[in-house]
């Protein structure tokens, strides 16, 4: 069951970045996720590591169900309603849109709750959903919710950046027929605007290609060129002797 959590969660982060357009290379700040009690918690800080390498997020908050930072609302399943209550159907939808978190979990834990004058209310009359945080989405599937941080900083972006230029190098490295161990030098055309998410991530670049040395050159000749995000790049890559 901990392989089918962290399959729901990832899965929902993952259609999240597809909504909003942002790549699996780009890394995001964070992702909260609730949880019911201690043991779903546990459950959670085992799978977090796994959940951070496979959605690309820096940080993973497990927030307790009832935290001040998912408010749980509900909203009325009219299909059902409608049928049961009739002409109070106004009033009821009314009381089920103003339902407080605390009455909202109360239904979750004993399915039903019942309000002022005798009306009774089951799970399965209300869908219940979060409030939406600003500069994240939320969103809730089969009892299974989180809220994903899609707020891009430049650092997020370099960051970004970097892992586009890694993953294109690894991929000359293959075409060009070097061994998985072979020591290479890199040769990148001046570019103003990756400079800066080059000198910031270095290290990662140079530790995941292999490269012994990452050096800028004003020009280069039939070099390997691609393009994302706009932006244009030519690279060149030679085997250490």
């Amino acid at each position: 069951t901990k392989i089918r959590k962290s399959q729901e969660i990832c899965s929902l982060a993952l259609s999240l970045r597809k909504k909003e357009k942002i790549k699996v290379r780009q890394p995001l700040n964070k992702i909260i996720i609730p949880y019911r009690n201690e043991l779903e918690k546990e459950s959670l800080v085992d799978i977090s590591e796994f959940i951070k390498s496979e959605i690309n997020v820096k940080n993973v908050e497990l927030v307790g169900d009832s935290s001040k930072i998912l408010v749980k609302k509900a909203k009325p399943n009219f299909k059902l309603l409608g049928p049961k209550f009739g002409k109070d159907l106004k009033i009821v939808s009314s009381i089920i849109n103003n339902l407080k978190s605390v009455e909202i979990e109360k239904i979750e834990n004993e399915k039903a709750l019942v309000l002022e004058n005798n009306i009774e209310i089951l799970l399965e009359d209300i869908e219940i959903y979060f409030e939406d945080i600003e500069g994240w989405q939320v969103v809730s599937e089969n009892g299974t919710t989180i809220a994903l941080d899609t707020n891009i900083n430049e650092e997020l972006k370099n960051e970004g950046i970097a892992r586009e230029i890694v993953n294109r190098i690894q991929n000359f490295r293959k075409d060009s027929g070097f061994n998985v161990s072979d020591k290479i030098i890199i040769e990148i055309e001046n570019n103003n605007l990756i400079e800066k998410a080059i000198f910031e991530n270095i290290d990662y670049i140079k530790n995941e290609t292999l490269a012994v040395e990452l050096n800028f050159k004003q020009t280069l000749i039939n070099a390997q060129e691609f393009e994302f995000d706009n932006l244009n790049i030519k690279i060149k890559i030679f085997k250490k002797t």
